[in-house]
């Protein structure tokens, strides 16, 4: 495949778990694989496991917390793999602490009914 043909995925995550296991199913589909992580071991673990099943792979370290990380990782990606195409996330590098006031209506239980965000009762300020 022509690098312009090919897809290249950024996948964030990617050094264990199930960010491990959609890197190495998108390597086996024949995606251009950038396996980002914080930890510089598991990404580089991952990658070589990528490599052997022919994919090109690129480890990557990098804290989606950090928009300058961010940026230079997918910098580095676009100059060795080419664009990339497609960014599966896992959801260890998606999680954040929620709290009943902070997490969005569909994650609340089904059994409560009350509107999201809470309202005031009518004339009452906040």
């Amino acid at each position: 495949m022509t690098a312009r043909a090919r897809r290249v995925a950024l996948v964030t995550g990617g050094g264990r778990g199930i960010g491990r296991e959609v890197a190495l199913a998108l390597a086996r589909r024949g995606c251009a694989v950038a396996v980002a992580a914080r930890t510089r071991e598991q990404v580089d673990d991952v990658a070589a496991a990528a490599r052997r099943l022919g994919a090109d792979a690129l480890a990557q370290v990098l804290d989606v917390t950090d928009a300058e990380s961010v940026t230079h990782a997918v910098t580095v990606v676009t100059d060795k793999l080419g664009a990339v195409s497609t960014s599966p996330r896992s959801p260890a590098s998606t999680a954040r602490p929620t709290s009943p006031r902070t997490r969005p209506p569909s994650t609340r239980s089904s059994a409560s009914r009350a509107p999201w965000p809470p309202r005031s009762p009518a004339g009452a300020s906040r």
